[in-house]
């Protein structure tokens, strides 16, 4: 069975970015497998190397993300974030 990746990336990540990585995050997973990279040859005389990794973006603008209580569409240093209590059984 072949690995998947599912990356979740701000919508404004340019391409270049997501080739850089695409590259980082397959040869980790290949090479955590013990999967050897294959030489492919196109029909149109193309060659490329792939190890199998399938990889798909999902894009979340900042205000469908969230990390330490806060969306991160919201400045944490606002007077008008939200905060958790201690002890509200939110923060943890």
């Amino acid at each position: 069975m072949r690995s998947r990746c599912t990356l979740a990336v701000p919508p404004d990540l340019k391409h270049d970015a997501k080739e850089r990585l695409i590259q980082q995050i397959t040869k980790t997973i290949g090479e955590a497998r013990g999967w050897e990279v294959e030489e492919i040859h196109l029909p149109s005389g193309t060659k490329i190397y792939n190890n199998w990794v399938l990889t798909f973006f999902r894009e979340l603008p900042p205000d469908k993300v969230a990390l330490g209580g806060f969306i991160a569409a919201e400045d944490p240093w606002s007077d008008s974030a939200p905060l958790l209590e201690a002890g509200s059984g939110l923060a943890g």
